[in-house]
């Protein structure tokens, strides 16, 4: 609904707003020059969204909208309502003298348009019977219509599929006569993936080459389109573009780059999609992305666009990837969602291979590395090589055993050289184990050994004095941690000092006020899913996957979640009691738990939520 304001110009951006909070903040305190752009873009730009919501909101506050959930839940949270009938007879009313759309005589949509611009496609069998000349569906699909209709339906503003699954247009070239439609909604509204919607022919895209004044397009649900024509380059003005959830689509054109004055793209749920055309970083009114893929196919040399271009879209705000890999987001990637300033919402789904082949992916990097070790081992021809006996110096340094696990480091930083400038340093700015420094691969590797195995001694002496509860509990954070400073440790660089010092671990933009995890594939939290590096965060959303621990278990430094909405869905393996969460989201007031079975005595009603009460 908030699109189709937009899209209809009902609301817009409050540019006066953004220019008296920006006085008041410069009052408040000193804003040097060079932070007043950044203070403005990143905090103080309303969009036409925000007035969207604020309208909405005002309409709850008045009572002309009412919340409709089958659970309790926040205002803030609401995403159905109903009207009363009493109010919606009034709204009919209004509208219909507004002359906003045809009604029958009960006050219900009809087919017709004869005294509106707005058309709505209706599911009526007895459509084909009727063969009502004032009818959109009868202009689309039969060849003696009348013409002067056909002269209405070139100042046609909108068209809306209100119930309509199948869609068949037997006269498709008649959406080229829509010169000055505004809205375009074939696909589905209702937010359930139940209503499916089904096109014979995807030739009716053809028309989109006259649509010049559209704003909003939705073909969200719509199965059977595998691709966009070329002739979407030419909608200049559109603001809005839904491709949620069409099972079939296969490809983006590279001419979606011409649509400058986009600012919404919803991809999500388009699962055959596997390349993302790299004119999306030129988009520079993006302000919310969804269904961005990061592939698993080596697609080098295609049109392909990359996290490092899409961090220079200034306005993006929200942003959803999925992904295949289990490693996702890795070290450098982090590093590049650092650098989206205005970032503010962010959803990571893990699909297909990072959770149902999991091992058949580490059968195949291991297969892929056999090969890779034997010949590295050989000596180059021509007698120029070393024996395998002999000590070499690999083109790049040996990774981290948990590389993924956010440890491993840039290329750069392992290359040789700068031997002479001072002691060499890791990943986390650490001087390297006595002992260590100087020392060669094999006798470094030796003295690992021989300290993981002191370790885990340590730990299994620990455990052994532990109670049986909390032995399980804390082995993966106990062992993960203590196993990962060693391989922090092991990563020896060649950097010189300075340089060395000012790296730090990447992690996820500081600014992020809503995360939402789907399907993580790895047990422990990782490094970036820590409450001290997401002070920001007040949703957190987790749906899925095998994770086990949001920080529970980090016994030696505990710090607390700012999140005031937590949402935990499907988590088997997902271990913590009440009081836990209580003392580690002290600001929760509203929690939702479906179907994690290890989360115990939690105060929630039948439908897994509770709400603080004030």
């Amino acid at each position: 609904m908030l699109y189709w304001w937009i899209g209809e110009g009902f609301v817009g951006t409050p540019e006066k707003k953004a220019e008296q909070v920006a006085g008041e903040r410069t009052n408040q305190r000193e804003i040097t020059e060079e932070q007043l752009p950044n203070e403005l873009s990143e905090k103080l730009e309303p969009t036409a969204e925000d007035s969207a919501n604020e309208v909405f909101n005002e309409l709850l506050a008045k009572g002309f909208l009412e919340p409709f959930s089958e659970k309790r839940t926040l205002k803030v949270l609401v995403n159905k309502c109903k009207m009363h009938p009493f109010v919606r007879a009034a709204v009919v009313i209004l509208a219909r003298r507004a002359k906003f759309f045809d009604f029958d005589s009960e006050g219900k949509l009809t087919n017709s348009f004869s005294s509106s611009y707005r058309a709505c496609l209706l599911a009526d069998k007895n459509l084909y019977e009727k063969q009502d000349m004032n009818s959109i569906h009868t202009l689309l699909n039969v060849d003696q219509t009348n013409l002067e209709f056909q002269k209405h339906m070139n100042n046609l503003h909108m068209l809306f599929n209100v119930d309509q699954t199948i869609l068949e247009f037997q006269k498709p070239e008649r959406f080229s006569m829509m010169k000055n439609i505004n809205i375009f909604c074939l696909g589905r509204w209702q937010s359930s993936p139940r209503h499916h919607i089904e096109v014979e022919d995807t030739n009716f895209l053809e028309g989109f080459k006259n649509m010049k004044h559209l704003k909003f397009l939705s073909l969200q649900g719509i199965s059977r389109i595998m691709e966009l024509p070329t002739s979407i380059s030419k909608l200049v003005n559109l603001t809005i573009l839904d491709l949620k959830a069409c099972p079939n689509l296969e490809e983006i054109p590279k001419e979606i780059g011409l649509l400058k004055c986009l600012t919404h793209l919803d991809m999500s749920e388009c699962y055959l999609l596997v390349n993302m055309p790299k004119e999306i970083s030129t988009l520079v009114e993006l302000q919310v992305l969804k269904g961005f893929v990061v592939g698993t196919l080596n697609l080098k040399g295609k049109n392909t666009c990359t996290l490092e271009q899409l961090a220079n879209l200034p306005k993006l705000r929200k942003l959803s990837i999925y992904t295949g890999r289990k490693d996702f987001p890795d070290p450098s990637e982090l590093k590049i969602l650092s650098k989206f300033k205005v970032l503010r919402k962010l959803t990571i789904e893990w699909g297909g291979d990072s959770q149902g082949k999991l091992d058949n992916d580490s059968n195949r990097e291991e297969v892929a590395e056999k090969p890779m070790e034997a010949e590295a081992k050989q000596p180059e021809n021509e007698g120029e090589g070393q024996s395998t006996g002999e000590k070499s110096i690999p083109t790049e340094a040996p990774q981290p055993e948990n590389a993924s696990e956010g440890n491993s480091m840039p290329a750069e930083a392992t290359q040789p050289g700068n031997e002479g400038e001072g002691k060499s340093i890791d990943s986390e700015g650490i001087v390297p184990e006595n002992g260590t420094e100087g020392k060669s691969t094999t006798e470094v590797s030796k003295q690992e050994n021989h300290e993981d195995a002191n370790t885990k001694n340590q730990v299994n002496a620990e455990d052994s004095t532990a109670t049986p509860a909390t032995t399980n509990r804390c082995n993966c954070f106990t062992l993960a941690t203590k196993k990962g400073l060693k391989n922090v440790k092991r990563t020896i660089t060649r950097r010189s000092g300075k340089e060395a010092w000012a790296y730090a671990p990447p992690e996820l933009p500081i600014q992020l006020e809503k995360l939402d995890l789907q399907c993580y594939p790895k047990p422990c939290a990782p490094e970036w899913l820590k409450a001290k590096k997401l002070q920001k965060v007040k949703k957190l959303y987790i749906r899925g996957g095998k994770l086990r621990d949001v920080g529970q278990f980090d016994c030696d430094e505990r710090s607390k979640w700012k999140v005031e909405i937590l949402r935990l869905k499907f988590l088997k393996e997902l271990d913590m009691d009440w009081r836990e969460t209580q003392e580690l989201f002290p600001n929760l007031i509203y929690l939702e738990k479906v179907r994690c079975p290890k989360l115990t005595l939690f105060p929630c009603d039948e439908y897994g939520v509770w709400i603080k009460r004030t």
